[in-house]
This record gives C-alpha cells, structure tokens and sequence, in this order.
C-alpha cells in the first residue's frame, strides 16, 4: 500500500494502477511499471543468521555458524589471561573446557570469562592439548604429581592419562588372573587384596601385627637381661671325687 494524497494506490505485480477519483470525472488510466530494487551488499546475498536455543544470533562463517567458528573464549588462570576459539575446545566434548554445560559453572558474567584458580604454567600445555588435537607435553619446571593433578582437574580422560603415563615412563603393573572358582577368589581377595572388603582389612592389620611383634621378640632377645649365655649344644660334665 502506498498514501498518495489521502487516496490509497494499489500495487500489483508488475504494474501500479490509480483508483477512480471521488466526485469527478474518471481520469485516464494510467499504469506505472514496477520495476523491483533490491539492495545488494556482501551481507544481503548471505541467508538470515540462524537462532539457537539460548537466543544468541549466529552468523554464517565459512559454511558453519559464527558461535561454533568465530567466537572467542577468554579463560582466566589464577590471573593469567588466555584467549582461544570455541571450535577448538569443541575438539574434544567429553573433558571439562569442551563441554559447555561443565565450565560454565567458572564462568564470571561480571568480566565475560571464564576464571579457574588453578596452576598456571600447567595450563599452557592443556591448551596446547586443544590447539594439537591432543598432543600433551609436560613442562620441564612442572613436577610430575602436580601436573598429573591438573589433568585429573580439567578431565581430559583415562585414555590421556594412561598415554601420558607411558610416555613419562610408567611400569604399568600387570593385572594377576583371578581364579575362576569363586570360593578361591574370596579367599584371595581376603589375603591379597585388602581393600575389597571388610574382612579383608581386619586380615591386613592382623598380620601387620603379628610382624610387629615378631621383630619386637628378635630385638629383646639381643639384650643382655634376655639372652642366655649358656651354650646348650655340649654335654654338661659330671665331676666325680
């Protein structure tokens, strides 16, 4: 609809047609072509940016969704501030920074980043973990203790963990076969493994004490007051006046 002097105008496609005028003659008709202008810009031949569930506008990056291509994350390290893309901690979903739903409990609407109390230095080699496609190296100044702490923190995995525990150089122990009857696997889970039961534990502690004693006699028996100094092994001899 288009208000031309107080009257209505109707346009159809193709053509706009005036109306027949109030208390006069008819004029002739007349029609005006309509010719379509569209404004052509780098953003108008892109589609319209997509919405997700949290409302946020997305706009198209290559082929994907700006949120998942383009968009920064700033985390927050006991002070040290590192800036990353949300692509490439979506790499791996399962651990604490690629899951949305995990780290957003650190997240600090106040300053729009994401805050850990944790070892700094150790971080560097967890981003790097993201940015490498899971390549992890230990810093040299890192202990090992402290940095296998922080790997349990940001939940990268057993299978990472297990890795990086062959590739420090870790004995892995080998698992000893249980027996297949079960009352031969109860008794020995009772006297090899204490923390599979109860019982189990009062076992441990009965034979830790009963080695603690032994080693208590064997030290009395050196003391002068407790030690016998008469050889048993030969004959006694019998005077005989």
């Amino acid at each position: 609809m288009f208000e031309v002097e107080n009257e209505s105008v109707k346009a159809e496609e193709g053509e706009l047609r005036w109306p027949e005028r109030k208390g006069g003659k008819e004029p002739a008709e007349t029609r005006i072509k309509v010719i379509p202008v569209v404004a052509s810009c780098a953003m108008d031949e892109l589609p319209l940016p997509p919405t997700v569930g949290d409302n946020q506008l997305l706009v198209p990056c290559g082929g994907r969704p700006h949120k998942d291509c383009c968009e920064r994350v700033v985390i927050n390290v006991s002070g040290l501030r590192f800036e990353t893309q949300v692509k490439t901690l979506r790499q791996f979903p399962n651990t604490l920074l690629g899951d949305p739903q995990r780290r957003v409990r650190y997240y600090d609407p106040l300053r729009n980043e994401y805050f850990f109390d944790r070892n700094r230095p150790c971080f560097d080699s967890i981003l790097y973990y993201y940015q490498s496609g899971g390549r992890l190296r230990r810093p040299a100044n890192i202990p090992l203790d402290v940095f296998l702490e922080e790997l349990k923190f940001y939940e990268l995995g057993d299978e990472t963990l297990t890795k990086f525990r062959d590739d420090e150089g870790f004995i892995k122990e080998e698992e000893q076969p249980m027996p297949d009857r079960e009352f031969l696997k109860q008794v020995w889970l009772l006297f090899e493994h204490p923390e599979s039961s109860q019982a189990a534990r009062i076992v441990a502690i009965i034979s830790v004490m009963v080695i603690l004693i032994s080693i208590v006699i064997f030290c009395l028996e050196t003391l002068p007051e407790f030690r016998d100094d008469r050889d048993v092994s030969l004959p006694r001899t019998i005077s005989i006046k």
